[in-house]
């Protein structure tokens, strides 16, 4: 029974032991070093001026390059401060729009697809060009599918720039080019470069009346827009189905 703190005693014992060996080596080191310091203090001639010479050119030599490091470092530290200013100002001054893509209903109960820009900062944004990036042969739209876009205009803080795209006529790019699915992008450039596209992927259902769509405001992938896109299933006009996807690319 007395076995186990017998033991602790002994591993406690041989504990001790070791930091003193340890402390021990420590102390026998500095001393070591301080014989040696001290035997070449005794070496030297005190009153030999040259050696105070020698001395003071070594500190001073020492002080300046610690000094030159010094500035160095303040001067590349005030480089990258200006240089995190300049993008933050340039960030601050650069517009930025918040877009959004949605399904809606016309007064003839046509399915309309609503990409909207809204400018949520102060400075205003110019949106200077539209761009329909379509990979399917173009068709002759009727008269009630035309694109609808202010663009190119001016968005103040707190406004929206609309563009409508009747979902019809994208239907009929699929169909009447003999095609299942289509992958469509919409593109809006500013007149600082700045790009925002939406993407929309359609897809027809078992029958013609049948279809189902996935919205993205951003550019992605067919694989992206299936995972992460607003999906729509529709038919005979009628939304029967929606679901947005709270994931997003990045």
């Amino acid at each position: 029974m007395l076995l186990p703190p017998i033991k602790k005693i002994i591993s406690d014992i041989m504990n001790v032991e070791f930091l003193i060996g340890v402390l021990i080596g420590m102390v026998h080191t500095l001393l070591v070093w301080l014989t040696i310091i001290l035997d070449w203090l005794s070496k030297r001639d005190w009153r030999n001026w040259s050696m105070w010479a020698a001395v003071g050119q070594t500190i001073g030599a020492i002080a300046t390059f610690w000094t030159a490091r010094i500035a160095l470092k303040l001067v590349r530290e005030a480089k990258r401060q200006e240089k995190e200013t300049k993008r933050r100002e340039k960030e601050a001054l650069e517009p930025e729009l918040y877009p959004k893509v949605a399904i809606k209903d016309n007064g003839n109960e046509k399915k309309i697809i609503h990409f909207t820009l809204a400018n949520i900062k102060p400075t205003p944004a110019y949106i200077a060009d539209f761009i329909f990036i379509n990979h399917l042969p173009e068709i002759e739209p009727y008269s009630y599918e035309m694109i609808e876009t202010g663009t190119p205009e001016r968005v103040v803080y707190g406004e929206v720039s609309n563009t409508k795209v009747p979902l019809s006529y994208l239907k009929r790019l699929i169909t009447e080019n003999d095609q299942e699915e289509g992958f469509f992008k919409f593109q809006f450039t500013l007149a600082t470069d700045q790009v925002y596209t939406f993407s929309v992927y359609l897809k027809i259902g078992n029958v013609s009346s049948e279809w189902y769509v996935y919205l993205a405001n951003q550019d992605v992938t067919k694989v992206e827009i299936l995972q992460t896109g607003t999906h729509v299933h529709y038919i005979h006009n009628r939304i029967v189905n929606m679901k947005r996807h709270n994931n997003k690319v990045s």
